[in-house]
């Protein structure tokens, strides 16, 4: 077999995105991997492999402004000699403002694309403001995020409380005039930051096929305006579809999103069966009773989600809890062979995978929209399955479905 071409992208240069987090570095890379793309996540800094999409978790969304906007402009740095997408959470939690400014300062860009819509999943934007499910986002229940409270639903007011720059907005008529209003509505815009509405995939495909055609702009957003970018650029290949052989072991969950979602999808999953449902305090202080429990239940076969998400948020406690997770998670993959693992929450997926060796993940494939897996690169369990979840995505049975997915039982 011939070795994929590297050199792809915008002026022949490889591909590159710079998240915020770990599980939004998966959901993204992987809309890559789905194009036929080989899809690396970096878990740390060091030299890019030589992949062909290079992704880069910068672990910034909780840290001061200032301090994430130097983590992204060295993972810019780090980057600069591929084309480069910023990803953004597509409920617009984190350092939006900050971090691209760090990637524009770096690689001395003049604009920036910001469109975080993602229909699959129930976000879009239209007038300029931001819904999940049709409802604006400072009225869903990401108003209630303990780190995050959603309390601005109008994207151009929020990203001009963020940044510098001017913000401008491009209306939803506009894009549907297609490319070529698009080109002209963009190439005519003195804001730096331009926030663009959509409600569907096609919208998106519009704007990711104009900001291609542009120089000097950096494309912004979730995983929804990602999946239409190797289109754009005309990189998409046949990609085969992800089939797990079948395997007898059970899965491993490990959730600690506080997300109603997540919250319903454990609940499915247990009441139906799929999995021992274990709750141990933030702080790692019951972890051997939690670790014995889980262990009974792993060597009877049955799959097993050890969780935070029904626990009352502490401040301050996000390390504290994701360390306390992640050294249960190792302490129970040292002692039993499980068909994979199934992370929620970016902190928590990170420090699982780091607590277990890995150096990066590789994207492969999709159980659900916005729901991927892959497998653990480098350290002792190279080459486990892995899915993982940010904790607004996916729907009542994405668990479940994860699980059948990670044990080669569906997908």
């Amino acid at each position: 077999m011939n070795a994929p071409d590297r050199r792809i992208g915008v002026h022949g240069r490889g591909l590159g995105i710079i998240a915020d987090d770990l599980t939004g570095a998966m959901d993204t890379g992987v809309q890559f991997a789905k194009s036929g793309l080989e899809t690396v996540v970096m878990l740390a800094e060091g030299e890019p492999p030589p992949a062909e999409m290079v992704v880069v978790s910068t672990d910034s969304r909780d840290i001061p402004p200032r301090d994430a906007y130097w983590r992204v402009r060295r993972a810019a740095r780090l980057l600069a000699d591929r084309a480069i997408y910023k990803k953004i959470d597509s409920t617009l939690r984190g350092n939006l403002g900050p971090e691209l400014d760090g990637v524009m300062d770096e690689l001395g860009l003049t604009h920036a694309l910001v469109a975080p819509a993602f229909p699959a999943n129930g976000r879009t934007t239209m007038g300029g403001y931001h819904l999940v499910h049709g409802v604006p986002l400072s009225a869903s229940s990401f108003a209630n995020d303990p780190l995050w409270p959603a309390s601005e639903s109008h994207l151009p007011t929020l990203l001009a409380r963020q940044t510098a720059r001017s913000v401008g907005h491009l209306p939803l008529a506009t894009i549907e005039e297609g490319i070529e209003a698009v080109l002209e509505a963009l190439s005519a815009q003195s804001a730096a930051v331009v926030a663009a509405d959509a409600t569907t995939a096609d919208h998106l495909h519009t704007l990711a096929v104009a900001v291609a055609r542009l120089e000097g702009w950096l494309p912004c957003g979730s995983a929804g305006l990602a999946g239409q970018w190797p289109r754009a650029l005309g990189v998409e290949r046949p990609a085969a579809e992800l089939r797990w052989t079948a395997e007898t072991a059970p899965a491993l969950v490990v959730a600690g999103s506080r997300n109603s979602a997540t919250a319903e999808q454990l609940r499915r999953a247990a009441a139906e069966g799929h999995l021992a449902l274990l709750c141990p305090s933030g702080d790692g202080s019951d972890s051997a009773e939690v670790v014995a429990r889980a262990a009974e239940e792993l060597a009877r076969q049955r799959s097993v989600a050890i969780t935070t998400t029904f626990s009352t948020y502490r401040e301050g406690e996000t390390s504290t809890t994701a360390a306390a997770l992640a050294a249960m998670a190792a302490e129970l993959l040292a002692r039993y062979r499980v068909a994979g693992l199934f992370l929620t929450g970016g902190d928590i997926a990170r420090a699982v995978a780091l607590r277990l060796g890995a150096r990066a993940l590789r994207a492969l494939g999709e159980v659900q929209p916005g729901v991927p897996a892959g497998e653990l690169v480098g350290g002792p369990h190279h080459g486990l399955r892995v899915v993982t979840k940010a904790g607004g995505f996916g729907d009542d049975r994405a668990i479940i479905d994860a699980v059948a997915f990670l044990k080669g039982e569906s997908g």
